[in-house]
């Protein structure tokens, strides 16, 4: 097995794409954001949480993506979707998601 520590840039890029090829990343992208618009339709009310690893209510935003809201806890330096998903909605995601089709083939 090549050593990736050792590789140079270009050596690096082509076992990264023999790992994650582009296609591979391209159809996931693309069945995620369907995932995304369906679960966005068909359950609409999202949940405002704390920190789920402390509990704490004092968070900031970091970063914006896929449409959801990452947060950081100031407390414990967590990081989190803040509001999210309904667990209804999430129970129905995880064993019908589209992405699940290509991330988890055979598994759920």
């Amino acid at each position: 097995m090549p050593n990736i520590f050792a590789s140079s840039g270009s050596d690096l890029d082509t076992l990264l794409e023999q790992v994650r090829p582009e296609e591979l990343d391209q159809i996931q992208i693309k069945l995620h954001m369907q995932d995304i618009a369906y679960l966005q339709q068909a359950y609409p009310t999202l949940i405002a949480v704390n920190c789920i690893a402390c509990d704490s209510p004092h968070y900031h935003i970091a970063f914006e993506k896929l449409r959801y809201t990452f947060n950081r806890c100031d407390g414990c330096d967590s990081l989190f979707i803040s509001p999210r998903l309904s667990r209804e909605a999430l129970a129905y995601f995880f064993p019908t998601g589209h992405l699940n089709e290509v991330s988890c083939p055979g598994i759920l």
